[in-house]
């Protein structure tokens, strides 16, 4: 324990708080920086009785948004922030609430949260709106953005029931069954290399390099 006070960080900074504060309240972490140092004290304080226990991982939820939030441009702030505290923090509080919420779960709904960004930050690149948003760019961005398909959901789902979108689906991903995937001749998949490539490249501006990219790439020729 000597030692500990002597040489660690956190025990430093627990010193510093006591002696600039008259009490150590949890609403005084949370406006420090959420590191390891800061994250200890807190354990410390609250394993000792001096803080009350409180649902942590929603609070760190809570106090990343914050963070992530400011440094988006303020018109994607403007979105971002009414659906992750109306949608994702909603729903993290009752799941909470009920203590089913877990830091699994607090990934998944940052990567929601990211993702919804992620689109946004696209459609500025291509100097697109997320009002006129049109099915045949969601389903280019999700070409192109395979990973992040179930990120999405729950954002454009949002979208959709607050109006700030309309007329666009969220396609689930088609499964090919061994058969679909023999090469066949089809006149189905046969389309006109030249138009589509200057299409998607003209529209998107800032879409990968025919090199780098398949999604605009036409199918191979069957033997």
């Amino acid at each position: 324990m000597i030692h500990w006070l002597q040489h660690s960080t956190s025990a430093r900074l627990l010193a510093t708080l006591a002696a600039e504060h008259t009490e150590i309240t949890h609403q005084l972490l949370d406006g420090l920086t959420q590191d390891r140092n800061t994250c200890h004290v807190r354990e410390t304080l609250v394993a000792t009785g001096v803080l009350p226990r409180r649902q942590e991982i929603l609070i760190h939820l809570k106090l990343w948004l914050n963070d992530f939030a400011d440094a988006l441009p303020a018109h994607q702030a403007r979105i971002i922030r009414p659906f992750a505290e109306w949608q994702v923090l909603r729903d993290a509080r009752r799941r909470s609430a009920r203590s089913s919420y877990t830091a699994g779960a607090a990934t998944a709904d940052r990567t929601d949260i990211r993702t919804a960004a992620k689109l946004l930050t696209w459609l500025d690149a291509n100097q697109l709106d997320l009002s006129t948003l049109a099915q045949e760019d969601l389903d280019f961005w999700l070409t192109t953005h395979p990973t992040l398909r179930r990120g999405i959901r729950s954002f454009i789902r949002w979208t959709l029931a607050r109006r700030l979108t309309s007329g666009i689906v969220l396609r689930r991903r088609p499964r090919p069954s061994p058969r679909d995937s023999r090469p066949t001749r089809s006149t189905t998949t046969s389309f006109d290399a030249a138009s589509t490539t200057t299409r998607c490249h003209l529209k998107y501006a800032s879409s990968a390099p025919w090199s780098g990219s398949t999604a605009c790439r036409p199918p191979a020729s069957s033997p």
